[in-house]
């Protein structure tokens, strides 16, 4: 699941999906990494290896 609030991430951790949260919205890094989620990124603007074969690109 790819999101960008702490909701997100508890929704899908807690139906035991990987998350890879953004830091688009009002979170930094450092709180979406706090909230457990797997990988965080500040944008995708330019997406990294592992991102772009999330989104499939």
């Amino acid at each position: 699941m790819i999101g960008d609030t702490l909701a997100d991430i508890a929704a899908a951790k807690g139906n035991h999906v990987p998350v890879l949260a953004v830091a688009t919205g009002r979170f930094t890094t450092t709180e979406l990494r706090q909230a457990g989620a797997d990988l965080v990124t500040p944008d995708l603007k330019s997406p990294s290896p592992i991102t772009r074969a999330l989104i499939g690109r």
